[in-house]
């Protein structure tokens, strides 16, 4: 399971909306609003499938050996 607004911001120019309470993203508040967004998940995704690779595909490939 992933959170996106806890994952990573790559796009700051959406963290503000007013239609939103608080309206403003704050990585120092713990239960403010982070600001991450899909264009942070598409940025890290080397990282995603680096984990996903060691947690689920090397498990898996050892019991089939």
């Amino acid at each position: 399971m992933l959170m996106p607004d806890r994952f990573a911001n790559g796009n700051a120019v959406n963290d503000n909306d007013k239609a939103l309470s608080p309206s403003t993203a704050d990585r120092k508040d713990p239960n403010a609003r982070h600001g991450g967004d899909l264009a942070g998940i598409e940025k890290h995704l080397d990282y995603l499938m680096n984990w996903a690779l060691l947690h689920y595909g090397l498990p898996l490939f050892w019991k089939t050996v």
